[in-house]
């Protein structure tokens, strides 16, 4: 131990006697940058005595606190703001000193790495979607950051198509009445009000007109041919269409009108109330030699029917290749 001298002089006599120096706490800081309070805080202390004696390192906190070494201890922190740590450096003759540091421990700003986008229809190649499609969306927990176990969302439109009046629920869904583009953007804040918001476009395309995709008989055979006195079923057995297919998909099926032009009928008669995917023809009403045509046609959740045929065409087709109307062209025999 090395001290500084200070000398008594008394009757022709000289006593010398050391001045112990206390130890001398420095500093207690993070080890790391502290950027959330759900980590535990490793803390550093930078302590020493100036005679070069052993000393020990004592601690005030309102806390749990860990000794992690010599010089490092560690807490871990019940939420966001000031812990207040006090080192006591106290030397083998019992000289001490103390340090008080206060230790802030921040929120952490939420982060959110992605959305999920949850559709009850299927999205084209270009990942657009049919109108009247339900959307359900959700922050994907899996890329979300923070160190906070709960958080408020709050789901809204940067934009919508004009006249539209979609609306989240609480469930986070929202159904796409209009057709064009749904900016939709997510807020999310956690319990100390610190929040993120994080955005994705929704394109939505207009309705479709449904195609009669498939028949039984063939719709298209030139000619077919009942026994008179015989009940022949007629069915369309395949409708595609982006929302009310058939078979019939989340939105519903889709909606059949039948017609039938007898030999006494100048034109086509609408049967009313014949709304299924199929028609009984009954041969107890004709005689051999008799021609006989059925229509089926297609409509969707729209209502809106197969228009700018002619009557005496047998297939009318809302667009290329997506036929609205088919007709069955029958002889008895």
């Amino acid at each position: 131990m090395q001290y500084a001298a200070l000398a008594f002089f008394a009757a022709g006599c000289v006593y010398t006697d050391g001045i112990n120096q206390k130890p001398i706490v420095r500093d207690i800081a993070p080890i790391e940058t502290l950027t959330r309070w759900d980590k535990r805080v490793h803390l550093s202390v930078d302590a020493f005595d100036p005679d070069g004696d052993p000393f020990t390192l004592n601690f005030a906190f309102d806390g749990s606190l860990q000794r992690d070494g010599e010089r490092d201890i560690s807490f871990v922190p019940t939420g966001p703001g000031e812990y207040v740590i006090t080192a006591i450096a106290t030397d083998d003759s019992g000289a001490s000193s103390s340090l008080e540091r206060r230790i802030v421990v921040p929120d952490m700003t939420p982060q959110i790495g992605a959305l999920i986008v949850q559709a009850d229809a299927s999205a084209t190649a270009d990942l657009h979607y049919p109108i009247e499609t339900t959307f359900t969306l959700a922050i994907d927990d899996r890329q979300y950051l923070d160190d906070d176990a709960t958080r408020s969302e709050d789901w809204h439109f940067l934009s919508r198509p004009a006249g539209s009046s979609a609306t989240f629920d609480a469930s986070h869904r929202f159904t796409a009445d209009l057709a064009g583009n749904y900016h939709v953007e997510v807020t999310a804040t956690d319990p100390y009000m610190h929040s993120a918001s994080k955005d994705t476009m929704i394109v939505v395309n207009p309705d479709r007109p449904p195609c009669i995709a498939g028949t039984q008989p063939l719709a298209t055979t030139e000619l077919l041919v009942f026994d008179v006195g015989t009940r022949n079923q007629l069915a369309v057995t395949a409708v595609d269409d982006d929302l009310n297919p058939f078979p019939a998909g989340p939105h519903g099926a889709a909606i059949f009108r039948w017609s039938v032009k007898s030999p006494t009928d100048p034109s086509f008669v609408v049967l009313n109330g014949y709304t299924q995917p199929s028609y009984v023809l009954d041969g107890t009403s004709y005689a051999v030699g008799d021609r006989v045509e059925v229509r089926v046609e297609v409509s969707d959740i729209t209502g809106i029917w197969p228009s700018g045929c002619g009557s005496a065409q047998r297939e009318c087709p809302y667009l290329s290749g997506c036929e609205g109307w088919l007709t069955w062209e029958i002889e008895f025999r």
